[in-house]
């Protein structure tokens, strides 16, 4: 039997045609690995953290290299003081 493949230039045009719509996109992410990296290029592309979610993010994402902010064009923080402070404590807030 033949290998029923969709070629990954197809997934990317999927992939980008949704753009628009996050919860397909997270879908997206459930359906296929080698459709996450594609799909966080556009759920990542503007990331808005509060004081409280900056840590959260170090946590999750440990590894600058797979963080979702090597896809991120526009980053908002409600506070800067919490930057500032994070920035003190840990020798910089965002690793990447």
């Amino acid at each position: 039997m033949s290998n029923r493949c969709i070629p990954p230039e197809i997934c990317d045009h999927i992939v980008d045609f949704l753009h628009g719509d996050p919860n397909t996109l997270k879908q997206c992410c459930l359906c296929s690995r080698s459709w996450v990296p594609r799909t966080r290029k556009h759920l990542f592309a503007v990331v808005r953290l509060y004081p409280q979610d900056i840590m959260r993010w170090k946590k999750t994402f440990l590894d600058p290299s797979n963080s979702p902010a090597h896809h991120t064009h526009t980053l908002s923080v409600n506070s800067l003081k919490a930057v500032t402070l994070a920035d003190l404590t840990e020798g910089g807030w965002v690793s990447t």
